[in-house]
């Protein structure tokens, strides 16, 4: 979506001064940024579809730190991708209230190097790079973003560095499926699980705009694509021994169940407090 002028600089109380055209007509509005809302901030906060996508990928980052081994890199890029999509989701679900827009720029361009990074090492590293490389890629990610803040160079669209990073993990899978036919069949599984999870959703959003659609169900359709990807990539790491890593399936159950009790509990008497 595009907006007549960027929220992030602004504060609330600022005035600012708009131009509409209504019919021919041209009307100068002075309109004041108004202030955080609780009631507005709490809405976007719980709206199902989208919470629901951030926890999935946030309780994904908790189960691979806690029942996949080794200690590795891996393992460590692996909860990294999950975190940083679960962050960048709650910034899109409430942006722009207050710095949600900052948040979300700098995670969505750390996610283009660390996608990038992850699918370059698993699950068979296509060929040694040296880790100055990836060191350079993360520096260039965070120099971006600097960039951005500072409005030196102006970048319209949020979502483009999250579609750099699912385009290019994307291209590292389609390639593997033809420089190493032996993990083949993995690889597709991971391919068909990304695509699945974030394609259909891509598809539909430069038309958002112009299609008659419902966006509730829409976000309904992306919650319940999204479990395609973890559950490919846990998949193939417990099914298929082609890396290093291996998940330690007696605990998934009891990290989940203790993970679920938490956060209800958790949900409940915050909302309550935070509601009254």
């Amino acid at each position: 979506l595009t907006l007549p002028f960027s929220l992030i600089k602004h504060k609330a109380g600022d005035t600012i001064d708009l131009t509409i055209e209504r019919q021919d007509q041209v009307i100068e509005v002075k309109w004041t940024f108004p202030p955080l809302n609780r009631q507005e901030l709490l809405d976007r906060i719980y709206s199902f579809p989208w919470i629901l996508i951030a926890l999935l990928f946030w309780a994904s980052g908790v189960v691979t730190l806690a029942t996949i081994r080794p200690r590795n890199e891996r393992r460590f890029l692996l909860a990294a991708f999950f975190y940083i999509l679960a962050v960048w989701i709650v910034t899109i679900a409430i942006w722009p209230v207050n710095y949600s827009g900052h948040v979300a720029t700098l995670t969505g361009w750390l996610f283009v190097p660390l996608a990038w990074h992850f699918h370059w090492v698993f699950p068979k590293p296509l060929r040694s790079l040296n880790p100055s490389a990836w060191l350079f890629s993360y520096l260039l990610a965070t120099g971006i973003t600097f960039l951005d803040f500072s409005k030196l160079v102006k970048i319209d669209s949020i979502l483009l560095p999250i579609g750099l990073g699912v385009l290019g993990t994307l291209a590292l899978l389609g390639l593997r499926l033809a420089i190493q036919p032996e993990i083949r069949r993995q690889v597709f599984i991971l391919l068909a699980g990304f695509a699945s999870g974030s394609l259909p959703i891509a598809l539909f959003m430069p038309f958002l705009r112009t299609l008659q659609v419902d966006l509730t169900q829409i976000r309904l359709v992306a919650a319940l694509f999204s479990a395609f990807i973890p559950a490919s990539y846990y998949y193939v790491i417990a099914y298929h021994k082609i890396s290093d890593i291996e998940l330690r399936a007696s605990s998934v159950i009891s990290y989940l169940s203790y993970g679920l009790i938490i956060f209800w509990f958790n949900y409940l008497v915050v909302y309550d407090l935070i509601g009254r």
